[in-house]
């Protein structure tokens, strides 16, 4: 067996492994329980739980047969006015479960979560697969999408740690939408969108309309099916080959879905905004980041941001003499500190002492420094720069969608999250390529 089969073998059972921890972690209370605990926790979720109890179960209980289910293609969907969407298929999804296990089995709506969750994983390597043409960058974004997080965690500076705790970050990105079955839409919408991009990358049209349409209809999020698949056929090349009788097809398919939802009043097209939407741009700027770059929305991090930026510009592009070099190092230092005085508000020996100390600045200098070596390597690697440019468009797309509607929590960032993994897992691959002497990164294994 060659080392890069070895080292492809301990990719997929790390990712593996860490994946099934990280899911027992989670969910994996509500089946090591007694029957009788899982039913009288299955009650005091139901009971509690100001969405479930407030108009998800009234709504699932006000359509007694399965026919009756198909009002919620021209109305509102389980949950009701009070919470105005159109989702007939996610109301569907939540009718059967409700009749399949009943209330009081909250543990059998939490494994439905786990499969759709693994469903998901699975097609994330496929998508991986089919804009990079590496399958096993996609086992690595897996692992980083919803593996064990407490090292990224502990690699955070201490201020950045609060925020990422404070926003249920901290177990992973995946694990806000696991932590219970109402957001179980979340995997359905994204599944259905990774489905139809792959399907169409495989020139399937049929197949990826069928699943923009089924996108849509679990989930407002479903319209960014169609950006997204122009993206993905955009970075292989394929956007000019597609037949015009597709682009009919899924003009006729939008036009349609926006009679359904128009069918069902104006209130649907409102939408459910939590608070007031003001100054949305921070919000999308931490969303876009993710946790992975949640230390540069940190104003006591600009300092050590500014001196990793300086400190990556001077060793990539200085061809001087070192001395001049350590001279123009030791301003880029005086620079950072001043910057950091003046964002902490204390004098220059404060903000030098700060910026040198690990848990308060040195440590967001590194982060900075590797993350500005990551980007530049993905950049001149020519192959991997169409693929990079779509990951981030993805992204950018995903979050905007989410940060402009309302102030969500976090699980509605499932999709955006899986796409910066994706993002994040291929400059990681160069850099692990170039540091083991590697001459390409083939399809089949390291």
């Amino acid at each position: 067996m060659s080392h890069r089969s070895v080292l492809l073998w301990i990719l997929c059972l790390w990712t593996a492994s860490s994946v099934f921890y990280e899911l027992w972690t989670v969910e994996g209370h509500w089946w090591t329980a007694s029957l009788a605990d899982k039913v009288h926790a299955s009650r005091h979720l139901m009971e509690t739980d100001s969405d479930i109890a407030g108009y998800l179960l009234p709504g699932l209980n006000q359509k007694p047969t399965l026919l009756s289910t198909l009002d919620w293609w021209h109305t509102s969907w389980a949950g009701g006015p009070q919470v105005p969407f159109w989702r007939p298929l996610t109301s569907l999804g939540f009718w059967l479960e409700y009749h399949a296990f009943s209330s009081e089995r909250v543990d059998r709506w939490m494994a439905v979560t786990a499969v759709c969750h693994l469903l998901f994983l699975a097609l994330l390597v496929v998508f991986t697969q089919r804009l990079t043409q590496r399958w096993w960058l996609g086992v690595l974004a897996v692992l980083l999408f919803a593996g064990e997080r407490a090292l990224l965690i502990r690699c955070l500076p201490p201020d950045c740690r609060t925020v990422y705790a404070a926003l249920d970050m901290a177990a992973t990105p995946a694990a806000m939408a696991l932590q219970n079955w109402k957001d179980q839409p979340e995997m359905w919408a994204g599944a259905c969108i990774l489905g139809a991009v792959i399907l169409a990358c495989d020139r399937r049209w049929v197949w990826a309309l069928a699943c923009a349409f089924a996108a849509v209809c679990f989930k407002e999020s479903g319209w960014l099916v169609f950006p997204l698949s122009g993206v993905a056929l955009w970075s292989r090349s394929q956007l000019r080959t597609v037949p015009h009788c597709v682009w009919v097809w899924a003009a006729v398919l939008i036009l349609g879905l926006v009679v359904l939802r128009a069918w069902a009043g104006p209130a649907v097209f409102a939408g459910y905004h939590y608070g007031h939407n003001g100054h949305w741009w921070p919000r999308y700027f931490h969303q876009a980041g993710g946790c992975y770059l949640l230390f540069l929305t940190m104003t006591t991090s600009a300092g050590g941001v500014v001196l990793g930026t300086l400190l990556f510009v001077i060793l990539r592009f200085w061809r001087r003499s070192l001395a001049t070099g350590m001279v123009v190092a030791a301003a880029a230092i005086a620079i950072a500190a001043a910057l950091q005085s003046r964002w902490c508000g204390g004098d220059f020996v404060a903000g030098l002492v700060c910026l040198l100390d690990w848990n308060e600045g040195l440590l967001c200098v590194v982060q900075s420094f590797l993350w500005l070596w990551l980007a530049f390597s993905l950049w001149k690697n020519r192959p991997y720069r169409r693929s990079a440019a779509a990951l981030l468009l993805m992204d950018l797309l995903a979050c905007a969608v989410v940060a402009a509607a309302s102030q969500v929590t976090l699980h509605a960032l499932y999709l955006a999250l899986a796409f910066q993994s994706t993002l994040v897992s291929v400059p990681l691959a160069l850099c692990f390529k170039r540091a083991v002497g590697l001459r390409s990164l083939p399809s089949t294994g390291l």
